[in-house]
């Protein structure tokens, strides 16, 4: 197997570098580079099995870095982000939302070889092919996510990519997140819904409507307040809890109280 560590404090990547290779031997190649620049020339002439991406380098970010190699070549490598614990909440999100790994520094031992070990089963069965562009999607488009392309994650290892607008509504297992389709099918997801709520809330007009259910809004007919009934425009009904019924009441009250484009366009206008 082939590595390569980008980080540009050289002590940092030498420690990395150690490490790796206590990991996995001293039958691999592990290459290191402390700039954006030799690391794309690295990428460019070679094939890497994992990548070790730190997030802010000299010139630019790892992101930058990515979009330059995605523009050249297609990035089969398996990724693993290095990052400290004050990086910004959004990129750690798109980070998480792309099924892509990260450590946080500085890098634990023991964390390092678990990463390690997970990208190797996904490099033998491709898991993590094209998460790249669905990380580098995220990251672009911060500001707007309602049609965006969110990874899940299924049994076995499979990562699903799923437009968020594909998505009707999706219901807590225990453990487990069942992922109800426009198209009326299903999958499981392995990780709890609260795993993916925060996102999907705040960034993919997502709303929690009973303590496991969390519907789309943008496929949102309906709502009887009195029977807690939320339609959806599929046909499908859902019952909201009494506090999350009274939660999307308010949100969709405001949402009528707040004035349409043209009625502000207007005032725009007279003033």
């Amino acid at each position: 197997m082939r590595f390569l560590v980008v980080e540009d404090i050289k002590a940092t990547c030498e420690m990395i570098v150690r490490m790796i290779s206590e990991i996995v031997g001293t039958d691999h190649i592990i290459d290191k580079s402390y700039s954006q620049q030799d690391a794309l020339v690295r990428i460019m002439e070679n094939d890497y099995d994992i990548l070790f991406l730190d997030i802010n380098l000299p010139i630019g970010t790892s992101f930058d870095l990515l979009q330059t190699v995605l523009e050249k070549k297609k990035i089969q490598s398996q990724i693993i982000f290095l990052t400290g614990q004050d990086e910004r909440e959004y990129l750690m999100s798109a980070i998480k939302f792309s099924a892509i790994d990260y450590l946080y520094k500085p890098i634990d031992k023991d964390e390092l070889e678990e990463a390690i070990r997970k990208a190797e089963i996904e490099i033998s069965n491709q898991a993590k092919i094209g998460q790249v562009n669905v990380l580098m999607d995220l990251v672009a488009n911060e500001k707007n996510l309602k049609n965006s392309t969110v990874a899940f994650h299924l049994s076995k290892g499979k990562i699903q990519n799923l437009n968020t607008n594909d998505i009707l509504y999706m219901a807590a297992e225990g453990p487990i997140t069942q992922i109800n389709l426009s198209d009326n099918t299903n999958l499981t997801a392995i990780k709890n819904l609260g795993y993916y709520k925060e996102f999907l809330q705040e960034h993919c007009d997502f709303f929690l409507i009973s303590k496991g259910l969390l519907i789309n809004l943008d496929h949102l007919e309906s709502y009887d307040h009195k029977s807690l009934a939320v339609k959806m425009k599929s046909g499908i009904t859902l019952n909201c809890s009494r506090r999350g019924g009274k939660q999307l009441k308010e949100y969709l009250q405001k949402s009528l109280d707040k004035p349409s484009l043209w009625a502000q366009l207007k005032n725009f206008l007279n003033n």
